[in-house]
């Protein structure tokens, strides 16, 4: 029997949880460079007091970076734009269970974004070939209702508005 854990995130931050896992399995199956993107895109600034975009995205100290990142790939034993596939036998767990974690994220976020797309990208995939012999993992996006302190701690029951009643809630439902 496995035990689950359930998390209550809002889209903002299941996006942050999705790009945690995207590091981490990119790092773990060898992408190191990624890191030096990441820095280029300023999603990973210098220590300043306060960030400044003129000071965080530097074109030498990005470069900088990206030669650290080939330098940190050298040592592990990987050529410079070598990487293992999320498959690969070498990949820790933590990785593997990073990747389809993401996957399952990814694909609640983007139908919650737009559930009939023209195009359906990488994003609209969700799990595909297993990499664990987890249990699936599941994401679900639907509408919740903010609660005031008062009705929590009171332990009165809220109320959903008409529009927003059990026929009427949205949900996309477990991938």
């Amino acid at each position: 029997m496995a035990t689950f854990v359930n998390l209550r995130l809002t889209i903002e931050q299941a996006a942050a949880i999705s790009k945690a896992c995207e590091m981490m399995t990119r790092l773990g199956i060898g992408q190191i460079e990624h890191l030096a993107e990441e820095v280029r895109w300023g999603s990973i600034l210098p220590y300043t007091t306060a960030p400044d975009p003129d000071v965080a995205f530097n074109a030498d100290r990005c470069d900088r970076v990206s030669d650290l990142c080939h330098a940190i790939k050298h040592e592990l034993g990987f050529a410079r734009s070598a990487s293992r596939g999320i498959g690969h036998g070498h990949n820790p767990m933590h990785v593997r269970r990073a990747y389809e974690v993401q996957k399952v994220i990814d694909k609640a976020l983007a139908e919650h974004r737009n559930p009939n797309p023209e195009f359906r990208g990488v994003h609209y995939d969700g799990l595909g070939p297993r990499y664990t012999s987890d249990p699936a993992p599941e994401a679900v996006v639907d509408v919740a209702l903010a609660l005031p302190a008062s009705a929590i701690e009171g332990g009165t029951e809220p109320t959903l508005p008409e529009s927003l009643s059990a026929s009427g809630a949205r949900n996309n439902g477990a991938l």
